[in-house]
């Protein structure tokens, strides 16, 4: 076998792996800047290696396979002319590169300096499963443009059906494609869109950013809906780079109903962290799910933005910003984040919540401060009485116990409450906890615990002139319990199933009461009687809500905040019983009890903890495997044993093969239920129960239909309902969807929307779902 030199195949392999990457990057860039004979050894391997002097010209012909740098090169026969410094690769051209992408050609010609190189019948899988053919490829001598004639792009799978025709999903087929390696634009002339086979769109100019180039300007995929409030909307974003770590993307959205309006967004990364904002205006009158104004017109809008920075290893600091013009504008427009935690400080169901804050937290460390103020979006918020709170600071820190050898942790809180109408607060507490974890020999999981807490507060209630003298009061009190948990596991093991029983019960004892006296605060009733009703001097700012349920059955303090304090001796019976089968078979089951010496009435009658006797608690689960998941928290009454609250939640998960008779017409079922029923005295003072469901059934491989729906059982009334079909394959998606939003809230009324939503995987998507 007679070797051809080595600086003949370096040009070869260099300049043919960048064909693949004829959309993503320049052939030019893929190519080695130094190579040297010494460390890059190339391999060659052929049926017959010539020197061909006559014609001044080297062959390798025959099954040529050449390895270079982890590339790979086969081909028929290859030619090189070291006068003219040409290489010539003739039939079935295959590079492999180290990237994955795999490029064919039947022929390539080129200058082994990457001047000008020319394909013909070029094709080319890429690293992202994506193809791209041209029959013919050309490569500028100014390594500027990279030109394919009559070529085509898709993402879907490049694989022949069984009548041997491939037609995939989707394909962009033109008359020329560019890539400008100046610009780092992909430009196309006379471009069409073929859908199995079939063109559905044409235009004879198309453009995009190279998709390996970074971020580029210029206008996104639009977006289309249909909606009885608003009509028929378009939506046209814009994107705008702002430099290497900020972008800006404006969406003008016009409505055949309403005033336009304007949504925009900006990001921008630092080398400490991040912000990002948007927000939206518009200048229109109040509107109906119907699309029927009503009102003055005037600008309306809102603006979100949060932002998060590293200060060190320990620390960060960050802010959270929201704010609306009107109360119903987010859900008016359908814009999302109403509901949407920006910062440490979680917000609640229609609460706008800004906030800034700094956090710091190790191992044995934990501290956090901020500023809050809100903004209620709910039918009767009066934002004045939203307190501004702040500063708030906690800090944490746990110890170990040098004389009784447990655990302690110190706490430290405070806060200040100032409000535009209503109550201000001042307070300040520290806190001292202790536990221990004990084992007996018999398997008996014991520990002690104890807790000490002083509060100081500075309160002005416009409210306590009348009772006590003076708007202003300075109250101290001291805190504590004492107690043990009492766990005893018991295991069985077993063939099948193998159990686990364990009793659970909690000894708590602090002081009655919240420690503070109460004043009379005096309010008039519809007859028109003066009446008196006794409240703490301490307001509960931070302590309304209370979950009584399997999670907080051994809590020693039930209240969430500061402000209540669960006193008096009680005990938290319970137990737990948990079985195990197979792989993924389980199931468990929570119950218990509080009992107490004495009526607590911090708590609500509607919680189920003020009497001496609890309700009963529990939680249920059980999931025989993948396809079944069950999970239920439920509540009884201690005397009747009757339902007084239930939140539970089924899903069905089922592939072909475990559907049985209905695995010969259906493809897969998904399906969840949720229901609910419980007594939403602090929210409305009437009972609440709720069911819904959502299932996916899927008819073929690609094709699906979906629902679901929320039913108010109280008001016999569906609350929202969504129907769609959807298809979906590996390159692709189509999803027609129908929105019925049944709700009313002040002005705004019941409407419904249809969507149509087309994806094509590395292009983008059209429409609005």
């Amino acid at each position: 076998m007679k070797q051809i030199p080595t600086r003949f195949l370096i040009p070869i392999l260099c300049t043919l792996g960048g064909f693949a990457g004829f959309s993503h990057t320049a052939m030019a860039e893929d190519a080695p800047k130094a190579v040297t004979e010494e460390n890059q050894p190339v391999l060659l391997e052929a049926d017959e290696l010539i020197d061909d002097a006559q014609n001044n010209r080297y062959i390798a012909r025959g099954n040529v396979e050449a390895h270079f740098d982890g590339r790979i090169l086969t081909a028929d026969t290859l030619y090189y002319y070291p006068e003219t410094k040409r290489i010539h690769a003739i039939g079935s051209v295959v590079i492999v590169d180290t990237g994955g992408k795999v490029e064919f050609a039947e022929e390539m010609e080129l200058t082994d300096n990457l001047s000008s190189a020319v394909a013909l019948a070029f094709f080319a899988r890429l690293a992202n499963n994506a193809t791209i053919g041209a029959t013919q490829a050309t490569h500028s001598k100014d390594g500027k443009r990279n030109t394919l004639t009559k070529a085509f792009y898709t993402a879907c799978k490049a694989c022949a059906g069984k009548d041997g025709s491939h037609k995939p999903t989707w394909r962009l087929r033109a008359r020329k494609v560019v890539q400008n390696q100046e610009t780092k634009m992909i430009n196309y002339r006379d471009a069409v869109l073929e859908v199995k086979g079939i063109p559905v769109f044409y235009s004879p100019f198309f453009s995009h950013p190279d998709p390996e180039a970074g971020r580029r300007s210029g206008l996104l995929f639009p977006q289309v809906r249909q909606s009885g409030k608003y009509g028929f909307s378009y939506e046209q974003p814009y994107y705008q780079v702002l430099g290497p770590y900020a972008d800006a993307t404006l969406t003008p959205r016009v409505f055949t109903k309403l005033n336009p309006l304007i949504l925009g967004e900006y990001r921008r990364n630092f080398h400490t962290g991040q912000i990002r904002t948007n927000g939206s205006l518009t200048y229109e009158q109040d509107f109906d799910g119907q699309g029927t104004t009503f009102g003055k017109q005037k600008f309306r809008g809102h603006i979100f933005a949060e932002g998060k920075f590293k200060l060190s290893d320990t620390w960060v600091w960050g802010f959270g910003a929201a704010g609306v013009t009107d109360d119903l504008f987010l859900r008016r427009y359908d814009i999302q984040g109403e509901n949407t935690t920006r910062g440490i400080y979680r917000t609640n169901s229609l609460r706008l919540n800004n906030q800034i804050y700094a956090q710091g937290q190790s191992e044995q460390f934990f501290a956090q401060a901020g500023i809050l103020r809100f903004q209620g979006l709910r039918a009767g918020d009066v934002d004045d009485q939203f307190p501004i709170v702040g500063p708030l600071f906690d800090m944490r820190r746990k110890v170990k116990d040098p004389v009784f050898d447990g655990t302690l942790m110190l706490r430290a809180n405070t806060v200040t409450l100032t409000r535009i109408d209503g109550t201000d607060s001042r307070r300040a507490s520290v806190s001292v906890d202790w536990s221990r974890r004990l084992v007996s020999k018999s398997g008996m999981i014991l520990r002690p615990f104890a807790q000490g807490r002083t509060d100081l507060y500075q309160v002005h209630n416009p409210d306590f002139f009348a009772d006590l003298g003076s708007n202003n009061r300075s109250i101290a009190r001291a805190l504590g319990v004492v107690g043990a948990d009492f766990r005893w596991p018991f295991f069985r093991p077993g063939r099948n199933v193998s159990w686990t029983i364990e009793p659970l019960l909690q000894l708590a004892a602090s002081p009655n009461g919240d420690g503070v006296g109460t004043y009379n605060s005096f309010t008039t009733d519809s007859s028109g009687n003066v009446v008196a009703t006794q409240r703490s001097i301490i307001p509960n700012e931070d302590s309304i809500a209370v979950e009584f349920d399997g999670s907080s059955l051994f809590s020693t303090n039930r209240f969430s905040g500061f402000d209540r304090w669960e006193g008096g001796v009680r005990a938290n019976v319970g137990g737990r019983i948990a079985g195990r089968w197979g792989k993924n078979g389980e199931v468990s089951l929570l119950a218990g009890q509080t009992f107490r010496t004495r009526v607590n009435t911090d708590f609500t009658l509607a919680s189920g903890l003020r009497e001496k006797t609890s309700d009963y608690v529990s939680t249920f689960s059980i999931s025989p495997g993948p396809i079944l998941k069950l999970r239920t928290h439920a509540r009884f009454d201690k005397n009747d044993f009757s339902v007084r609250r239930v939140e539970s939640d089924v899903t069905v998960s089922l592939r072909k093969d475990q559907m049985g008779p209905l695995g010969k017409v259906l493809h897969s079922f998904n399906a969840s239920v949720g229901y609910l029923n419980f007594d939403d005295a602090i929210a409305s003072g009437r009972p609440r129960e709720e069911v819904r469901g959502r299932a996916t059934v899927g008819l073929t491989e690609h094709w699906s239909v979906m629902g679901s729906a929320t039913r108010n059982l109280a008001s016999k009334r569906a609350t929202g309902i969504n129907l769609g079909i959807i298809y979906k394959d590996n390159c692709s998606s189509l999803e027609i969807t129908y929105r019925n939003n049944n709700t009313t809230d002040r002005t705004l009324t019941p409407n419904a929307s249809i969507g149509i939503r087309f994806t094509l995987v590395t292009l983008g998507s059209f429409g609005s779902p």
